[in-house]
């Protein structure tokens, strides 16, 4: 069996525009400063959701603005962000969780897998 192969992409002088870019997906985790309670989600453009959602375009969150970033984690594959995204909204007020957004790593609950891949960032300004 033959296989082709597709030629690397040559440097035309501006860069190479032909390589796709990667993205990154983003877990993190968003604190309210007015009710102190947390807001678990993903994204691809981190930066950009913080600010659709301290600017009120989130429903559930418009009551309880200011929010702040106090956690995030960093993955190569969306799939990946989804299922740690529900696995930490599955921890939300257990020890677990609890031990995440205090720094240290904390044990899995039975049953639960580790995820491979995640750079997890913990903010405390």
């Amino acid at each position: 069996m033959r296989r082709s192969r597709k030629p690397f992409p040559v440097d035309s002088g501006r860069g190479f525009e032909s390589l796709p870019l990667r993205s990154m997906y983003f877990v993190y985790i968003l604190q309210s400063r007015k009710d102190r309670g947390y807001y678990i989600g993903y994204t691809s453009d981190l930066d950009k959701r913080i600010k659709e959602h301290n600017a009120g375009r989130t429903r559930s969150l418009k009551h309880r603005l200011p929010m702040e970033l106090i956690y995030t984690e960093e993955f190569k594959r969306k799939a990946d962000a989804k299922a740690r995204e529900q696995q930490l909204k599955s921890w939300k007020g257990g020890e677990p969780f609890q031990a995440l957004i205090g720094g240290s790593r904390a044990p899995l609950p039975a049953g639960q897998k580790a995820f491979g891949g995640g750079s997890p960032r913990l903010r405390r300004d």
